[in-house]
């Protein structure tokens, strides 16, 4: 696909040099080879720098959801650059063969023909960014379908005999309630997340509240490895009804185990979900320990954006801020 894209773009810059060097011949063939290259070059060169510079400057760094002024303003400044600029040297090419009668006849007969190629040059640049986001979305979802299916086959090899699987836990369980009950517990707990790997995971959609049950299962077991106490403050909507993709925010939860807590003290953290009329908020707060806050950003956040993007497009918010003390994870989507 990318070497097919890259062929086109070669053949086009290919067909624009030879049309425009026809047009130049036919217009100042009277002087000379030379200086028709040298403007059918200069033609392509700010054709270039108006596509190439919206398609992988402008948009980039001047566009966002909601906000389009700051791209209107970035794209008018590169469009004017480009036509001013290729006057200017059009001008400084041509002035040597002409008289001053003749190089004002020629700006003002040419300037108008720069306006509108160039313009169509950042037309040309706005329809072929559409194709790279195209492109890259078509990518992105290419990757997140060979890894879901990876993962789907390495669920499938972990699936040996599930019900045999269940039924040790159980046996567990019954085996230690009496002499262990908090030991029974964690049994029960883990017999659940097994459950919902095996058959929630694979879902697209899944009830909050399964997800719900399984961060608190998820929770209980982390508290266990640690030797210093954890308060953790959970509020959710227990009557909540709604569907999410499932595992949605657990990167969230396993980012603040992950980098939020010392190991050598009593710890506190935070966390929200609330379920409200077109959305969904979920927030993780807890104390900053002595680490880089680069490193609290891992492979799991940037998975989490990538398969935000996937899901919701851009109808998503995710934000990490650090507030004094305290380091905030919140997302927000929209209701399914």
């Amino acid at each position: 696909m990318k070497k097919q894209f890259l062929f086109l773009q070669i053949i086009g810059w290919l067909v624009t040099f030879a049309l425009f060097f026809l047009y130049g011949n036919q217009v100042l063939g009277a002087f000379g080879t030379g200086y028709i290259l040298a403007i059918t070059v200069m033609s392509c060169v700010s054709f270039a720098l108006i596509i190439y510079g919206y398609v992988y400057f402008v948009y980039p760094r001047f566009y966002k959801a909601g906000a389009l002024t700051p791209l209107v303003l970035a794209t008018a400044t590169l469009y004017a650059l480009a036509v001013v600029g290729r006057s200017l040297v059009e001008y400084l090419l041509l002035a040597p063969a002409y008289t001053l009668n003749t190089v004002t006849s020629f700006i003002h007969n040419h300037s108008l023909i720069n306006i509108i190629s160039c313009f169509i040059a950042l037309v040309v640049g706005i329809l072929l960014n559409s194709v790279v986001e195209s492109m890259a979305l078509q990518q992105r979802e290419a990757e997140m379908k060979q890894r879901q299916a990876e993962t789907e086959l390495k669920l499938l090899k972990a699936q040996v005999q599930p019900h045999f699987l269940f039924n040790s836990f159980n046996n567990l369980y019954y085996d230690t309630y009496k002499a262990l009950p908090d030991v029974a517990q964690r049994i029960a707990m883990l017999s659940e997340i097994m459950r919902y790997f095996l058959e929630e995971s694979p879902k697209a959609r899944v009830p909050i509240q399964t997800e719900i049950a399984f961060i608190k299962n998820y929770i209980e077991l982390e508290r266990v490895r640690l030797a210093k106490p954890l308060h953790i403050g959970l509020q959710v909507d227990e009557n909540a009804h709604a569907l999410v993709p499932p595992m949605l925010f657990m990167p969230l939860v396993e980012n603040l185990f992950k980098h939020g807590l010392d190991k050598n003290a009593e710890n506190s953290a935070s966390i929200t979900l609330a379920v409200q009329e077109n959305e969904i908020d979920f927030v993780v707060q807890n104390r900053i320990v002595s680490e880089e806050p680069s490193a609290r950003v891992g492979t799991g956040l940037k998975n989490l954006t990538e398969r935000l993007q996937l899901i919701f497009k851009d109808k998503y918010k995710l934000a990490t801020t650090q507030q004094g003390e305290y380091f905030n994870a919140h997302l927000k989507i929209p209701l399914l």
